[in-house]
């Protein structure tokens, strides 16, 4: 188990983000301890890493509450997590071909004054 402090360096975020994603409804419920301190498990950390790699690829937080609710209604959720993923990695492909389309004009305005040289 972890402390808030100790998530926050595992997880390369802060404790206030950790806060805010708690109270947010971002991250499933974390346990407490007698004192009602926040007691991460490894489990948290791993959400915590998946959040972490949803938000870096895009996903609204809107998106990410609705998966982590679906994660909460367990089987009867899988549709409905499976759903927000497929939704999520067809808008990152459109990105994607949108950015190598991008990649692609800025290779052909570096060949272009290459050739000037």
């Amino acid at each position: 188990m972890y402390t808030i402090d100790q998530a926050a360096a595992q997880s390369g975020l802060t404790a206030h983000t950790l806060r805010y994603y708690e109270k947010a409804g971002i991250l499933p419920s974390v346990g407490r301890n007698g004192g009602g301190h926040r007691r991460y498990s490894e489990s948290d950390l791993g959400w915590i890493r998946f959040v972490s790699l949803l938000k870096a690829t895009g996903m609204p937080l809107a998106d990410i509450r609705a998966f982590v609710a679906a994660e909460k209604r367990g089987e009867a959720g899988r549709r409905s997590k499976i759903a927000v993923l497929q939704s999520h990695r067809a808008r990152m492909t459109a990105a994607m071909a949108e950015l190598g389309a991008f990649l692609e004009k800025i290779d052909q305005k570096i060949a272009y004054y290459g050739d000037k040289s």
